[in-house]
């Protein structure tokens, strides 16, 4: 079995590469897609992540750097949804009190993944890889 990674995309900025999106596949087969997040975010409020459907997709893992001033925090978490139950699970959060909480929400096979700021406005970056049904 061979591993194939494409649809590569690398921007350079400054002599540094963003990676603007990788599809991992097997005998032809895609079976995992991993995308970019960068999110300027403000005191108060939520931004969507990412969103997902679940027709295609069943799951994420997520990697997420939180900047806030001079706070920061990077946390890891999965979702997995069936179109109508969903389960979002933190599983490592490390750093400086940063005031960031995660939610997942799902409606109509759509999953929507936020990040809700209550305190001062954030940075969000990192990246997220969605798994195919």
């Amino acid at each position: 079995m061979a591993l194939k990674i494409s649809n590569v995309t690398v921007v350079n900025d400054s002599k540094v590469g963003i990676l603007e999106g990788i599809n991992i596949s097997s005998s032809g087969v895609t079976i995992a897609t991993t995308i970019p997040i960068t999110i300027t975010q403000g005191a108060i409020g939520d931004s969507t992540l990412f969103t997902f459907a679940t027709g295609t997709y069943k799951s994420a893992e997520v990697t997420l750097q939180i900047i806030q001033g001079s706070n920061y925090e990077i946390t890891k978490f999965m979702v997995i949804s069936n179109g109508s139950g969903l389960y979002l699970e933190e599983y490592g959060r490390i750093g400086v009190s940063a005031t960031v909480t995660i939610s997942a929400s799902v409606a109509t096979n759509i999953v929507t993944v936020k990040a809700t700021s209550t305190g001062t406005a954030a940075t969000l970056k990192g990246y997220y890889t969605l798994i195919v049904a």
